[in-house]
């Protein structure tokens, strides 16, 4: 992907169907003229779920314990089938799965979008300083 400057940035596109989360920490880290500030989103909290529809995430880094069935690493992208609009260029390598199960899931993110995102106890904070969920 390339940013607001045209850099490019590498990621891997990751599209979920569906995903339920608990314990739920979105943060974005603002540098502004003021100094930074940090945007907190949290929800699934007290045994609530979040749930998501047709999720697409841009991801750099991540680390989660996983379980994952039906696996098929090193499909040409533009052929991906198991989450609705969401092909590669084609030629490039790409991965699809059937269920993938994540655990305790640390995501650095540069872009995520979804059909839906249900948080039914969502509290979102503007904080000044640097206060990162991770």
């Amino acid at each position: 992907m390339r940013n607001a400057k045209g850099q490019v940035i590498p990621v891997v596109k990751t599209g979920i169907r569906r995903a339920v989360a608990t314990g739920l920490c979105q943060s974005v880290l603002i540098r502004s003229p003021l100094g930074s500030v940090t945007v907190r989103l949290t929800g699934g909290l007290g045994g609530n779920e979040v749930t998501v529809e047709n999720m697409v995430v841009d991801v750099a880094v991540a680390r989660t314990a996983a379980t994952l069935t039906g696996i098929q690493l090193g499909r040409d992208a533009g052929t991906l089938d198991a989450v609705p609009g969401l092909r590669g260029p084609v030629g490039t390598f790409g991965g699809q799965g059937r269920t993938i199960t994540l655990r305790d899931v640390r995501l650095q993110a540069w872009a995520v979008t979804a059909a839906t995102f249900s948080l039914p106890d969502l509290t979102m904070k503007v904080i000044p300083g640097v206060h990162e969920c991770f």
